[in-house]
């Protein structure tokens, strides 16, 4: 491995921020050493998939996703199985990844990190065999993911909004769930299935989840009275959640949602829609990513 070549992914609309300057930053901050720095910039779902295939198939150091989780998942999907670690600049509007890493959400502080951080292997998980690596689920967070991709603007005040128009109009969705012990009929608000703490923002969904653990946390909220939609806020930003009786648990490594018929879902930040069975589950330790020391 070229341990002098770092290959920079960029989305340039990632969290609404413009990115003109980072070539620059880049380039300034490896300048007084013998890096070889390649830059791509994204233009489509999907390209950057493409673009890191393409990087791998000559030695480097790592691909650097330079976006939100969105763009880090399809950096990742590229890496799965290979030696090549991720390395990350979050740019995101939630940047859940980099929040539950430690990864630093100042980007000079980012790029410090590719020199100094270490490498670990983390878990990923599919959904219908599409790659995740924070969380995926259905119900009320699938409908926000939804209503949020429909608005030019981004970044965390834009997820207020959103979250406040479905919560007006939402209702409970009846599910059957099998975690390997036959299916359970339950009336959700959601059931999230995560490799990570936390959606982004920290707001933490499953405090205790870790993600080189071999497990996936199923994290299931039942229908609550409307009123108490402050304090389940409230709670997802201090670790709160799991305090609630209608938070439910599991380490799993596979699940199965039957849903009645065909809705949305979503997969790390992004609104996918995978037909009324989805089947998740883990692949252990398939990802090299740098994170602190």
């Amino acid at each position: 491995m070229n341990a002098q070549r770092l290959v920079f992914i960029v989305n340039p609309i990632a969290g609404g921020k413009n990115k003109e300057a980072f070539a620059g930053w880049i380039r300034d901050f490896f300048s007084k050493e013998a890096w070889q720095i390649d830059i791509h910039y994204t233009q489509a779902p999907g390209d950057a998939t493409e673009l890191s295939r393409r990087a791998i198939e000559q030695p480097c150091r790592a691909v650097v996703a330079v976006g939100g989780d969105g763009t880090i998942n399809e950096v990742a999907q590229a890496l799965l199985g290979t030696p090549v670690p991720l390395g990350v600049v979050p740019f995101g509007s939630g940047n859940g990844l980099a929040r539950h890493f430690g990864i630093p959400l100042r980007p000079k502080k980012a790029l410090a990190l590719l020199k100094q951080g270490k490498t670990i292997c983390m878990d990923v998980g599919r959904i219908n065999g599409k790659v995740f690596l924070c969380t995926t689920g259905i119900g009320f967070d699938a409908a926000v993911s939804e209503r949020f991709a429909s608005y030019q603007a981004r970044g965390f005040m834009t997820y207020v909004r959103s979250t406040l128009e479905v919560f007006a109009t939402y209702r409970p969705e009846e599910v059957e769930i099998d975690w390997g012990e036959g299916r359970h009929a339950y009336s959700i608000f959601s059931a999230t299935v995560a490799n990570i703490s936390q959606y982004g923002n920290n707001a933490y969904i499953a405090p205790q989840a870790t993600a080189d653990d071999g497990y996936l946390d199923l994290c299931l909220l039942k229908p609550f009275p409307k009123w108490k939609m402050p304090l389940v806020g409230g709670a997802l930003f201090v670790k709160k959640l799991p305090a609630f009786s209608f938070y439910e648990h599991r380490r799993v490594k596979q699940v199965t949602f039957y849903r009645k018929r065909a809705a949305v879902s979503h997969l790390d930040g992004e609104n996918v829609y995978e037909g009324n069975r989805l089947h998740v589950e883990i692949e252990p330790r398939a990802l090299h990513l740098i994170v602190p020391r």
